[in-house]
């Protein structure tokens, strides 16, 4: 029934009796109810979790949700070691809370769902940098990323010495 059809309905000669227009108005706040969509189902939901070790100690985690990712919350504590992103109005079906990783830097991930967000907390051996990108239905954290080596210095200019003033010609 869509929603025309309801309203139509409550204007029928059905609902113009003083009960059954209570009952009318009651079913067109749950067909309306019924109509809009939930919350829930436009959620974007975590479904895996992937990691690749790479050169110099360097640790990719890919996280794949079921929609557009949005750049999580973030934040980092030293001890423990950890990083930590939260998913705002993210579910989490990923299949077991935690997942072991022991690569690199990275001890294992925890994932929780609560308050209407997914944290996902990285366990760390140390204290690590890391980055967040997004792209897709994918955030993607790297640990220890690698950044581009400073441009090399220019060398210290060298200025010319004075020489000094020619003595005067004699006319």
């Amino acid at each position: 029934m869509t929603s025309s059809a309801t309203i139509r309905a409550s204007n029928s000669a059905a609902c113009r009796t003083r009960g059954a227009a209570a009952a009318c108005r009651v079913a067109l706040v749950l067909a309306s109810l019924w109509l809009l969509p939930t919350a829930k189902a436009a959620a974007a939901v975590l479904q895996n979790i992937d990691f690749a070790a790479l050169p110099g100690n360097q640790v990719r985690i890919d996280l794949t949700l079921s929609g557009a990712a949005q750049r999580p919350q973030d934040f980092a504590t030293d001890t423990p070691a950890r990083i930590a992103l939260d998913f705002q109005g993210v579910r989490n079906a990923l299949p077991r809370k935690s997942v072991p990783v022991g690569v690199g830097p990275v001890d294992s991930l925890v994932a929780v769902e609560a308050g209407g967000r997914t944290r996902v907390v990285i366990n760390l051996n140390d204290s690590a940098p890391y980055d967040i990108s997004t792209q897709g239905n994918r955030v993607t954290v790297s640990i220890n990323p690698t950044t581009a080596p400073p441009a090399p210095r220019a060398a210290p200019r060298r200025t010319a010495a004075r020489r000094p003033a020619a003595p005067p010609r004699a006319s």
